[in-house]
């Protein structure tokens, strides 16, 4: 009976090398394993880590295996698996639990042993780690403040006058209130990303009680993961460029504090909002190229570290963009090789292409271009597509252009992957290219000056628009001297 869909397999293919290996070692102590068996089978499937794919790995293989019988005993196989699947739940149990969790326990132990001494000492110890520690819900704080308060009245630390106002009877209510604002703000961030992509109407609880109370008390001053939170929610939900602004100057001084995972979806967020910005016609350009280079000095100290090739697409796109082409260079000679192997082709030759593109050598663009065979990332197909385009006009090709302009609107019309409003601005792009293919045909001045007038009273996300303007600038102030000719 195959055992590769079993709960014990699964389990044991999503361990990485240095925990396989301890739960090898956990399985050798008696003290939480005496069944030898049990060490056997462990040292039967490490020939089968990490894939578990081998048709070898059923209950009878292993069974003859540890047993060296031919007749098999089912029952005893379901009791190995089942008792190894306990003792591997425990183990990650063990393993993922917060070792400040782990400290807590044992001070409430201490109060009970009533060793006081050592537990005030072990009180403050544990305290001192949680005001540094990444506690985002509040729940260690507050669950040490309700040790401490429960130890003083073991210890018949009863309220007098003279000690009414001790902080150990009131912190714990403190630490609540904190809790609970806490996940208030993690929830309320949810929602405003909800609101933003997914439902425009929708109404989020307590939001303003909520963020009135945080702005007016300053809870958050030293609380650097609720002053994150804060902060990315004024950006979201209201659009406020105020606390862009915060939120990236708080990333750049304090980025030391903030945990690696939380980090980069922050950087994303202060992305997004450049994007958004742009699409409601702001030139944000030069702030998302500055989120840009921040990202790459923070998240890419590592010389072994992938970078994501959504990232590497769009930060190369916005350094061309904006003509930094030495720079956009370097960027791909340095961050190309660290791109996963199954986009390296597409990502190095497209940019590689664009370069020389901008730099007028359209022989060698598409000479570059010719070498992408397939497009392992969705993005890559429409720009190489437009990439094509532009170099077929200023080879004045115009039948290639226009064959790979209603092409690519097929192309665009069956695509189901790329985003709407994506979609629709590549969509543009290629109407108005045609437009302009049209004009220069017949270098006819009512077509160039109507199609001026269009681009620029558009006010739709329209790709490559500065492009398709000076070209049809470029028709008109040539008014019927540079006629482009159809290639034969």
């Amino acid at each position: 009976m195959c055992m590769h869909k079993s709960n014990l397999i699964n389990l044991l293919s999503r361990l990485d090398k240095q925990e396989f290996r301890k739960f090898g070692k956990f399985l050798e102590s008696p003290y939480f394993n005496n069944n030898l068996k049990l060490t056997e089978l462990y040292n039967v499937l490490t020939d089968f880590y990490p894939d578990f794919e081998s048709l070898e790995l059923s209950k009878e293989n292993i069974f003859r295996k540890l047993y060296k019988k031919d007749s098999v005993i089912m029952g005893t196989m379901y009791y190995l698996i089942s008792e190894m699947e306990s003792l591997l739940e425990r183990f990650i149990s063990i393993e993922k639990t917060d070792p400040l969790e782990q400290e807590i326990v044992f001070l409430n132990e201490l109060g009970k042993y009533r060793l006081d001494n050592y537990y005030d000492k072990k009180y403050k110890e544990i305290k001192k780690k949680i005001s540094r520690a990444y506690d985002p819900k509040n729940l260690l704080a507050f669950r040490l403040a309700e040790i401490n308060r429960f130890h003083k009245i073991e210890k018949k630390e009863f309220l007098t006058k003279k000690d009414a106002f001790k902080s150990e009877w009131t912190e714990p209510i403190d630490e609540l209130f904190r809790l609970f604002i806490k996940n208030m703000i993690w929830n309320i961030e949810l929602l405003s990303n909800f609101k933003q992509y997914f439902s425009k109407d929708l109404k989020v609880p307590m939001y303003h009680e909520i963020m009135d109370y945080i702005s007016g008390s300053g809870i958050y001053e030293n609380d650097i993961m609720l002053k994150t939170a804060f902060y990315r929610i004024k950006m979201i939900y209201e659009s406020d460029e105020e606390y862009f602004f915060k939120l990236k100057d708080l990333i750049k001084k304090k980025h030391k504090n903030i945990p690696s995972d939380l980090l980069e979806e922050t950087l994303a967020q202060l992305n997004n909002f450049t994007v958004q910005k742009m699409f409601e016609g702001k030139d944000f350009n030069e702030e998302q190229f500055q989120i840009h280079k921040l990202y790459l000095e923070l998240m890419f100290k590592g010389n072994k570290d992938l970078i994501p090739v959504d990232a590497f697409f769009q930060i190369f796109s916005q350094a061309v963009f904006l003509e930094k082409y030495e720079w956009a260079n370097d960027f791909v000679d340095k961050y190309g090789k660290r791109l996963e192997s199954r986009f390296r082709n597409n990502a190095i030759n497209y940019s590689h292409a664009v370069i020389q593109y901008n730099f007028k050598d359209y022989e060698k663009a598409l000479k570059h271009l010719s070498v992408i065979k397939n497009f392992s990332y969705v993005h890559y197909k429409p720009a190489v597509k437009i990439l094509q385009m532009k170099v077929f006009y200023n080879l004045k090709l115009v039948s290639e252009a226009e064959d790979a302009a209603k092409s690519f609107l097929q192309f665009l019309r069956n695509d189901k992957l790329l985003n709407s409003e994506v979609r629709k601005s590549y969509l543009n792009f290629t109407r108005y290219f045609l437009k302009l293919l049209n004009a220069g045909s017949g270098n006819r001045t009512s077509k160039i000056r109507s199609l001026k007038y269009s681009l620029s009273n558009d006010m739709n996300f329209i790709t490559g628009k500065l492009w398709l303007m000076n070209k049809a600038d470029e028709l008109d102030s040539s008014s019927g001297k540079n006629k482009i000719s159809r290639a034969i």
